[in-house]
C-alpha cells in the first residue's frame, strides 16, 4: 500500500490510502474542496474513493462528512446516518483490505484502525489520552505507523491555554504527549516496521523538532537501532507521501 497525509493537526485531519485497487480515506476533517484539490494534486479523483473510515466526531475529523455518501462511510463510533457500523476489537474485510478496529480513550467515543494489505499493515492512532494494555498487542510490528505525538508537556504547561484545557489534554481522555507516544512506539515496533509518522502535532504546544527528538531520544536511551526506519512528521498543510512506492507492484494487483 501507499498513502498520503492530506492534513494532520487540530485544524483538520485527512489521510488517504491506495493499494492499487481500493482507495480509503481516514477522516475527512478539512473541507470537501480541499480534499478534492489535494487528491487532484497527487493524481486522484475524490469520486473514486471506495471507503471512508471515521475515528470520532470532532469537527477536525468529520468536517466534510456530509459531502460524501454514507454508503461509503464505516466507523467504530456512532455517527448520524451511519449505515456501516464497525465493531471494536473485530476484524472485517473491505475490498481486499482487512481492517481491525480498536477503542481509544478520548473525551468522545473514538477508535483507531489497523489496516492489512497482503503482507503489509498500517496502524492509524490519534486522539487518545492513553493506550489500554488490551490494545497493545494489536499495535505490534506494523509496517507503518501513523501515531499521535500531540504535545510537549513543558510547552503545554507554560502556554496561555486555560487550566481546564491543559487538564483535559493531559488526562486519560486527552492526547498523547511526545514522551507517551515515544514509549508506546518503542514497545510496538518490530522487525517488519519500515516507517513511522508522528501525527496531530499541536501548533501551539509542540514542534516537529521536539516530537522527532523525543522519539529519537527514547530509541537511543533504550539502545534501539532506528537507522533502518523512515521517520516523518505530518503537517496540517503539506501533503506527505509514504508506504510502498513501487509503482510496478500496483500494476500487478
Amino acid at each position: 500500500m501507499k498513502f498520503y497525509s492530506l492534513a494532520s493537526g487540530s485544524s483538520g485531519n485527512c489521510f488517504f490510502i491506495d493499494n492499487g485497487k481500493f482507495k480509503i480515506l481516514i477522516d475527512v476533517g478539512i473541507s470537501y474542496n480541499q480534499i478534492k484539490q489535494k487528491l487532484l494534486e497527487i493524481g486522484y479523483c475524490v469520486e473514486n474513493i471506495d471507503y471512508i473510515l471515521i475515528t470520532h466526531t470532532h469537527n477536525d475529523h468529520i468536517k466534510a462528512l456530509n459531502s460524501f455518501s454514507m454508503a461509503k462511510v464505516y466507523s467504530g463510533v456512532k455517527l448520524p446516518g451511519l449505515i456501516n457500523k464497525l465493531t471494536k476489537n473485530e476484524m472485517i474485510e473491505l475490498g481486499n483490505y482487512k481492517i481491525y478496529t480498536f477503542p481509544l480513550s478520548h473525551d468522545v467515543e473514538c477508535c483507531g484502525y489497523k489496516i492489512y494489505d497482503k503482507d503489509e499493515s498500517l496502524v492509524y492512532l490519534t486522539d487518545t489520552g492513553y493506550v489500554n494494555y488490551k490494545v497493545m498487542p494489536h499495535l505490534k510490528n506494523a509496517t507503518y505507523y501513523i501515531f499521535e505525538s500531540n504535545h510537549d508537556i513543558e510547552m503545554l504547561m507554560n502556554s496561555k491555554r486555560p487550566s481546564f484545557l491543559k487538564t483535559r489534554i493531559l488526562s486519560d481522555v486527552g492526547h498523547l504527549s511526545n514522551e507517551d507516544a515515544s514509549e508506546i512506539l518503542l514497545n510496538s515496533i518490530g522487525e517488519e516496521t519500515k516507517e513511522i509518522y508522528l501525527a496531530h502535532v499541536s501548533r501551539d504546544c509542540n514542534s516537529k523538532e521536539l516530537a522527532y527528538n523525543s522519539l529519537i531520544k527514547t530509541f537511543k536511551r533504550n539502545n534501539y537501532d532506528h537507522g533502518r526506519l523512515k521517520i516523518g512528521i505530518l503537517d496540517k498543510e503539506e501533503i506527505l507521501q509514504g508506504g510502498n512506492l513501487d509503482e510496478e507492484s500496483y500494476l500487478n494487483v
